[in-house]
């Protein structure tokens, strides 16, 4: 406000000791240049006209420029609208006006326009960049390139810049590269704009290539190529790379960037070099939002979801920053990471008291928080409040219903999402409806609709459709999805180890041990690891099949021979497999003797152990441990009791 007053108190001067009216219009254009707030603009705009300058083309030109700064196309497009005598810097001035507020649709519109009506006026490379300079629109792009071409433009600098921008931002990176290679001369801007493109478009590598060849070229990177190429290599987790890169930064004296430095930061996160990461982020001097997003973010990703939380709690406290939607999304993934609700809860309202409550992104990521945190149904209101719901909305809340056993409201939202228009399922929404599917039926329905929908089988739903007919008892099935897998894989190097855990598994819990421990020793033939979760399936196999000694040969193979550690779950197994062969006695000493306090299954294992082989004393200590540790199942010692009442009908006469 204060600067508008001193713009109008200008004004005043300057009609008091302007001249000609050349001298008046160059004040004018001094004065509407500098002008950025709109209530000014139009204050000023109102004073030029009560003194008759408002008809000028010049000064009319200039004032579409200013309401175009200030963000109000409607009032540059009405003074556009009255201008007698348009020129090419009118057209200029308001396809700029339009393109710099986000409308490039509308930009390229008048450009063809200007081309159409106005056969008399050439575009110059002004015109031509800023009808590109939002502009996404890959056809609409091929056009604007041909009228370049046509009118010699193409080679030039700035509008060929421009050009291989847009291709970068359409995906076209082949036309990038082209236009890229016919520029007569190719300076820094034009080589970031190519790196650019590759890197945004996921090409990581070949935009660090890219970066390699251009001193070679004779040309030095800036601050802005630096930017980009240490963003490719926290994209690839190029770590030593990226340190050559950040000395190169320092020694030219660029770290004072906070662009560059905020790239910094998240090489550094991506990396797992946290420490490095914090070191730069204390020692800046002034800190942007992306600088504390890029933090939090860096503590989120290596597992330190608390000191996420409360570097937001500082940025809160900060004053100085404003926290956006990628602050919010942030921080509620670090409140997933460590399902904390109530700091989850609390973030996800402050984003609501910020007026954020509605960003797309934002609320799907509060869905998946609070659907993490077990709270399904503060995760369905959130996703019903959303007035937009894209793929992402869908699959969060899909997926939160499967992680908490909510599978018929997630088949049911799954089913909703079919109906939606706005909508189709991807490989994540099928991942998590899967993962819902406890009959088989459902299930082949599911199958069926993934097949229809020509989504490439990658590895994830491959074993995402694999477990689904394991869980659902359908080995038969199960069986042909894991062989197929196998086939197109060749080995188990370049195959997904999961998917043998869980054939193991499913054999084993479905009573196939033969086959479930032949396709274990295929696996070790094959270079497979084995995880402590399948050694969890085999002995349970092995304990409900009777096969005692091939159980205790896989728990010590486990320890042994794969060096991993038993955990309470292994022990309980064993015990369920000593007692269930009659061991009773070495049974009970496992369970004195094993490293960990033993759980309430163990000592079940043990009951029913006792129950099998009627021995009533050892029963009915450990019917009283587990009491102990989970009184609300009361029912042990109904079962307890039927045991006894059965012995004591054997006894009476």
């Amino acid at each position: 406000m204060i600067a508008g007053r001193w713009l109008l108190q200008a004004f005043r001067e300057a009609l008091a000791s302007a001249g000609a009216p050349k001298s008046i219009e160059g004040q004018y254009a001094n004065l509407l240049r500098q002008c950025r707030d709109l209530g000014e603009a139009k204050r000023l705009h109102c004073l030029i006209r009560e003194r008759g300058h408002g008809s000028s083309t010049y000064v009319s030109n200039m004032i579409v420029q200013m309401y175009g700064k200030c963000g109000s196309v409607d009032d540059a497009w009405i003074v556009f609208s009255s201008i007698q005598a348009r020129n090419v810097f009118s057209w200029n001035m308001i396809i700029a006006a339009f393109a710099q507020n986000g409308h490039s649709e509308r930009s390229v519109t008048l450009f063809w326009r200007m081309i159409r009506e106005e056969p008399g006026i050439i575009p110059t490379r002004i015109t031509f960049l800023h009808a590109l300079e939002k502009l996404k629109n890959l056809a609409e792009g091929r056009k604007i390139h041909e009228l370049a071409i046509t009118v010699g433009l193409e080679s030039d600098t700035a509008v060929g810049t421009a050009i291989v921008t847009m291709y970068g931002k359409s995906g076209s990176l082949a036309d990038a590269k082209r236009v890229f290679d016919r520029l007569k001369r190719r300076d820094v801007v034009a080589w970031t704009a190519l790196i650019t493109a590759y890197t945004q478009n996921g090409h990581c590598e070949e935009a660090l290539d890219l970066y390699s060849s251009m001193e070679p070229d004779g040309v030095a990177p800036n601050q802005y190529t630096f930017t980009i190429v240490i963003d490719a290599c926290a994209e690839l987790g190029r770590l030593d790379e990226g340190i050559a890169i950040h000395a190169r930064i320092t020694a030219a004296g660029l770290e004072s960037w906070i662009e560059v430095v905020n790239s910094l930061i998240n090489l550094y996160g991506n990396c797992k070099r946290l420490s490095e990461a914090e070191r730069i982020f204390q020692r800046m001097p002034r800190r942007s939002s992306v600088s504390w997003n890029s933090m939090i973010a860096a503590y989120a990703h290596n597992g330190h979801p608390g000191d996420a939380i409360d570097l937001y709690k500082r940025m809160r406290g900060d004053g100085s920053v404003k926290l956006d939607p990628v602050t919010f999304v942030n921080v509620l993934g670090a409140c997933y990471s460590q399902e904390d609700l109530a700091a989850g809860r609390s973030i996800h309202h402050d984003a609501i008291a910020r007026g954020l409550g509605s960003h797309l992104v934002l609320a799907s990521a509060a869905v998946s928080m609070y659907g993490r945190c077990g709270s399904v149904e503060e995760s369905m209101a959130t996703f019903e409040r959303m007035e937009i719901k894209d793929g992402v909305a869908w699959n969060a809340v899909i997926a939160a219903l499967a992680q908490n056993g909510e599978s018929s409201s997630a088949l049911h939202f799954y089913r909703r999402m079919l109906w939606s228009s706005s909508s189709k399922p991807n490989e994540a929404t099928f991942i998590s409806v899967l993962e819902a599917c406890s009959i088989a039926d459902e299930g082949i329905k599911i199958h069926q609709h993934i097949v229809d929908s020509g989504i490439v089988h990658s590895t994830m739903i491959s074993t995402a459709i694999f477990n689904m007919y394991a869980e659902c008892g359908r080995l038969d099935r199960a069986r042909e999805i894991f062989s197929s897998m196998r086939a197109s894989r060749g080995s188990f190097q370049s195959a997904n180890d999961v998917s043998w855990m869980n054939m193991i598994s499913a054999l084993a819990r479905h009573g196939s041990i033969d086959e479930a421990l032949e396709l274990f020793r295929e696996m070790r033939l094959e270079g497979g690891k084995p995880s402590e979760i399948v050694f969890i399936s085999i002995l349970h196999g092995c304990s409900h099949s009777g096969t005692m000694e091939q159980g205790l040969g896989h728990f010590l193979s486990m320890i042994q021979d794969h060096g991993l550690a038993p955990r309470v779950e292994h022990y309980g197994c064993l015990i369920d497999l000593l007692g269930r062969g009659g061991h009773l006695d070495l049974a009970q000493d496992l369970v004195d003797q094993m490293p960990f306090e033993p759980d309430a299954r163990a000592w079940s294992n043990f009951l029913g152990s006792c129950r099998l082989h009627s021995d009533r004393d050892r029963a009915e200590a450990a019917a009283i441990r587990v009491f102990e540790l989970e009184p609300e199942k009361a029912a042990i010692y109904v079962s307890l009791s039927g045991m006894c009442f059965a012995e004591e009908d054997e006894e009476d006469p």
